[in-house]
């Protein structure tokens, strides 16, 4: 992991890894083809930038849906992007 890195790209063999690792974390399941994906990018960057520049300090993430889809199964994501966030390593449903 490079820690300048502002948004992690995590993928099935790490997935759970990450979202325990962190108090909080929001992760975004996405598809590299969907078109909403595509325009939500350089928002989830900013987000990840600004919330990186905090005190104390947060982290976004980001899965490949369409490439994991054991993850859409466990979460049951219905379309792409899907945002999920996990307190303690726990989905939090809003």
């Amino acid at each position: 992991m490079n820690w300048d890195q502002k948004v992690i790209e995590l993928t099935l063999d790490d997935f759970d890894y990450w979202i325990e690792r962190f108090d909080a974390l929001m992760v975004e399941v996405y598809a590299p083809w969907c078109g909403h994906c595509k325009d939500f990018v350089e928002k989830y960057n900013e987000v990840g930038q600004r919330l990186f520049d905090s005190s104390p300090r947060y982290f976004v993430a980001k899965i490949d849906g369409s490439k994991y889809p054991e993850i859409g199964k466990r979460y049951e994501i219905k379309g792409f992007p899907a945002l999920i966030f996990f307190k303690r390593g726990k989905p939090v449903h809003y």
